[in-house]
């Protein structure tokens, strides 16, 4: 028994000892395979390779900031020279946040402009810090990569990272079951299941997943056991604070799958490459191809072509940049266009695929093609020669972008299309590549596909183009794209096609407006960048058309005006628009507002948005009737806009969002049955006269569709009444003048409230009794309270159960202490009066709390009295082991400033500057975490 029990314990220690010796070896192994793997990069032609630094260029990629509401920001960026969102300059600002790693990471990027070589970036660096390879590192620092790397300590504690290509375990969804499936085997030691299990669920190893292709990989359907709800989109990785996710996706992936990004995720965006990185990239590329074929092709020519004939945009994609660069090698001219650009490196392809077997019999079938004379063609022989084969490679291109397996595909699809000849000459091309999938039951899946999704989508356009005019089985080609294929798909598409056939570029732009017009009629709340994309997707094949002398008489249904395009410059279906969006960057005639406001006239019956911004530069009062005219309007956003008369919108019936912040208008009458967001917000003025009057359509009032609702400065005329919004997730009422309130909600997360609410302050006891109820309750924002307000406020503040952040601005607290909720993570106050004893007393109480606290005091005046000061007590905070003080700027002098509150204005003696620390609690762990559905409305601005 005793021998047994004697083994059974050595062989335990011998375990742990192995685990401990095999974390090292897993992770020697990794670094090992991903040296070998992404060590070079690819230099247009599939041979030709070279080390991955060579042509690396740094990325430039923002991060959208997801602390505030998600929709907040929708116009995003309304001048076509600013940035997306907050530029990303350390790669620490993409894995963490607030000091600590993030969850999930989602990287997205158009085709061809990097997510691929993002993700090598991130390997190789890693892999370098593992091996303390410091020449790794300064080379990239010479490549312009420093800034990125001053920060990189999130990166350097990963223990373990694991890069999957999401196209090659495509029937799987666990990713512990993809590391094994596709890692482990090529492992130099053996490592089971279990020991990746370990891995994964280990609470001191960090780990780093890198899923590559979101957009190439479906959930399996009809496998949801253990899916933890019913919408599950992603693969499943096991709930561990030591395990980030990284995921890189086409946009439109991350869009249509709802994914609900939460307040632990980053998403950041790949851009275009700048005018300077596209040169650098082109001059890194050239000494690269120069060394290879040992020539001395100088690339000065080429950029002096292409800044001429205003071609530079061409180069701000990688895959394209390098492509023209491998062509100007070869001989070729400068390309015009892009279907030159791609047409002209499957040209090369072909040429050094017959080098190496030799040429393709060209079968009895082929026949002579409309393709032959297009432009694009002249100049590539070898593309002429083989245009048959191009269009059957065509069929297998299009006849996969329409199906569910559209850029991995089975050997069976690829028979239906294509002998066993043209497959083995599409392999030595390099235009087909074939790899090995999961195993079957006795064999290894083959799985194929092209050497890059926009290759496809230019061969399926080879194909559609080369169907006979006024056929039927061009009509069912374009059926089939209009009913299966994805709008990224066809605006790619669309663009080709005005290089190749401009009848069929008309038809494809067709297509696209009915898709656009039903997809924006589904949504909630129609955004401006959505209607800014489809824009310019039109410009771009109207510049590609020019570029190849073709004619298709496209013409503009989703207009944006602003100072790049003017009502002058575009082809616009007068009649037909169902988009409109103007931007004012500059003073405006009455004249300019005339013609705009006649574009909006006569396409009144068909217009489902409208955008006015007058946010930068007033613009002339505009007739409010013309607006209400448009009475299928979906999406109604008016920025800083005068309307002279009343805006009727009661026969606006579909209306779903309202958005009207800075408005200046008489009266609104709505119907607010529909309303899924609505946004009120009057432009300043002196008094109550100033304030836009509220009515409501006889017999309509709020839905539970509702799930936004802001009113600042508004006179509304009868009740609020909120009894029906079920849905209501967030709530700002700011000097409001109403009969009575109706407010019996527990749905809200987020609550904006201040100023006076209702007449005679009679309203606040209705929404502070909602208040004590409210469960969800995360997020309160109280600004501007008047005295009356303030006692019963705190009162009901304290009894909210599950509120996390308060924020309370513009107010005089008197001698009344801030009543602190339990649940309470963070602490905002702004322009706010206290004593120093009211201060000390919310020390105390902020200090009993079982959580960590964030605090943060920006130009507050607390008066001091008997028995303290505000620089006593920080001083005693700085002492306590309770509190860490971050930043203190505490004065005796006093800076008066003026606030409005209410019906006058408080001067606050500001001498707290800005004061921020935490508490801490007894494990010494803080806590940084706003509510995950906490929204802050922009009413404060």
């Amino acid at each position: 028994m005793q021998s047994r029990l004697f083994k059974r314990s050595l062989a335990l220690r011998l375990n742990k000892s192995k685990h401990f010796y095999t974390f090292s070896e897993l992770r020697e192994d990794l670094v090992c395979l991903y040296k070998k793997t992404f060590g070079n990069s690819r230099i247009g032609l599939p041979q030709n390779l070279t080390k991955f630094e060579n042509v690396f260029i740094p990325p430039f990629i923002t991060k959208r900031n997801y602390e505030t509401n998600q929709d907040k920001q929708r116009e995003e960026r309304l001048s076509q020279n600013s940035s997306y969102k907050d530029r990303v300059e350390r790669l620490d600002d993409i894995f963490s946040k607030d000091d600590r790693p993030v969850e999930r990471i989602f990287v997205t990027a158009k085709a061809g402009v990097g997510k691929t070589a993002f993700c090598q970036f991130i390997i190789l660096l890693w892999c370098a810090l593992m091996d303390s390879n410091t020449q790794f590192i300064e080379r990239l620092k010479s490549k312009g990569c420093g800034a990125y790397l001053k920060a990189i300590e999130t990166l350097r504690k990963i223990d373990f990272l694991f890069h999957i290509p999401l196209r090659r375990v495509r029937n799987l969804k666990n990713v512990d079951q993809m590391i094994k499936d596709h890692i482990l085997p090529n492992l130099s030691h053996e490592f089971d299941i279990a020991f990746i299990n370990e891995v994964m669920a280990s609470k001191t190893k960090k780990c780093l997943v890198v899923l590559d292709a979101f957009d190439e990989w479906d959930h399996p359907k009809n496998d949801n056991q253990d899916c933890v709800s019913d919408h599950c989109v992603l693969p499943h990785m096991r709930n561990n604070p030591n395990c980030t996710m990284l995921i890189t996706s086409r946009p439109w992936k991350i869009s249509e799958s709802m994914i609900p990004i939460t307040q632990t995720d980053i998403c950041v965006k790949i851009h275009n490459l700048n005018r300077s990185s596209s040169k650098t990239l082109v001059e890194d590329v050239n000494v690269v191809l120069n060394e290879q074929q040992e020539t001395t092709v100088e690339v000065t020519e080429l950029c002096k072509n292409l800044h001429e004939n205003n071609l530079w945009d061409l180069l701000s994609m990688p895959l394209v940049a390098i492509q023209i660069i491998c062509l100007w090698h070869d001989g070729h001219p400068i390309v015009k266009s892009r279907c030159h650009a791609y047409i002209g490196m499957l040209n090369l392809l072909l040429v050094k695929a017959e080098e190496k077997c030799g040429q393709l019999l060209i079968p009895e079938y082929a026949r002579k093609n409309s393709l032959d004379e297009i432009g694009c063609f002249a100049k590539y022989d070898c593309c002429k020669k083989y245009l048959t084969f191009l269009i059957r490679l065509g069929k297998l291109a299009f006849k996969t972008l329409c199906s569910k397996d559209t850029q991995v595909f089975h050997e069976h699809q690829v028979k239906v299309c294509l002998d066993t000849e043209e497959v083995e000459f599409a392999l030595k091309s390099g235009i087909l590549s074939k790899e090995q999938g999961q195993k079957r039951a006795s064999s290894l899946e083959e799985l194929y596909s092209f050497l890059h999704a926009t290759y496809q989508e230019l061969l399926a356009c080879f194909y559609v183009a080369s169907l006979e005019k006024n056929t039927d089985e061009l009509h069912i080609a374009l059926n089939t794209l209009r009913n299966n294929c994805r709008n990224d798909v066809l605006s790619v598409m669309f663009i080709f096609l005005c290089g190749l056939d401009e009848q069929l570029a008309r038809k494809i732009e067709d297509i696209l407006d009915k898709n656009n017009a039903s997809s924006l009629l589904e949504c909630n709340r129609i955004k401006f960048l959505d209607i800014k994309h489809s824009n310019n997707n039109v410009h771009k094949g109207i510049e590609e058309a020019d570029r190849n002398n073709m004619s298709p008489g496209l013409v503009l249904r989703q207009v944006v005006i602003n100072k790049i395009y003017d009502i002058s410059q575009q082809p616009i279906q007068k009649d037909e628009i169902y988009a409109f969006a103007f931007i004012s960057e500059e003073n405006l005639l009455e004249a300019d507002v005339e013609e705009m406001m006649s574009l909006i006239d006569l396409s009144h019956d068909s217009l489902l948005y409208i955008f006015l911004n007058a946010e930068k530069c007033p613009m002339p009062q505009i007739v409010a009737s013309k607006i209400a005219a448009c009475n299928h309007l979906h999406t109604l956003e008016l920025r800083d806009v005068q309307l002279t008369g009343c805006l009727n919108l009661e026969a606006c019936s579909g209306l779903s969002s309202l958005t009207l912040p800075g408005i200046r208008v008489e009266k609104i009458i709505l119907d607010v049955h529909n309303l899924h967001y609505c946004v009120i917000r009057s432009k300043e003025g002196k008094d109550k006269k100033d304030y836009t009057s509220l009515s409501f359509k006889v017999g309509t009032r709020f839905s539970n569709k509702l799930d936004e609702l802001v009113l600042d400065r508004v006179n509304v005329n009868g009740t609020l009444d909120f009894t029906k919004c079920d849905n209501l997730n967030a709530i700002c009422l700011y000097n409001i003048q109403c009969e009575n309130i109706k407010l019996e909600n527990h749905s809200i997360t987020c609550g904006v409230l201040g100023g006076h609410i209702g007449i005679q302050h009679l309203a606040w006891q209705t929404v502070l009794e909602s208040l004590n109820r409210s469960w969800k309750l995360r997020e309160l924002n109280l600004g501007e309270l008047e005295k009356i307000s303030v006692l019963y406020l705190l009162k009901a503040i304290s009894a909210v159960p599950n509120l996390e952040l308060l924020q309370i601005t513009d107010t005089d607290m008197g001698i009344l202490d801030i009543m602190i909720p339990l649940a309470l993570k963070k602490l905002l106050l702004e322009n706010v009066r206290m004593t120093a004893s009211s201060f000390y007393n919310m020390m105390l109480c902020l200090k009993l709390l079982q959580q960590s606290v964030r605090f943060s005091m920006t130009n507050c005046e607390v008066t001091p009295d008997e028995r303290y000061t505000i620089q006593g007590v920080v001083e005693e905070m700085k002492k306590s082991s309770s509190f860490e003080v971050s930043i203190s700027d505490i004065s005796s002098t006093r800076e008066s400033r003026f606030v409005q509150s209410g019906e006058r204005p408080i001067e606050i003696n500001a001498n707290v500057t800005s004061l921020k620390f935490h508490t801490v609690t007894a494990t010494g762990r803080t806590e940084d975490e706003t509510p995950e559905n906490g929204k802050e409305l922009d009413v404060l601005k």
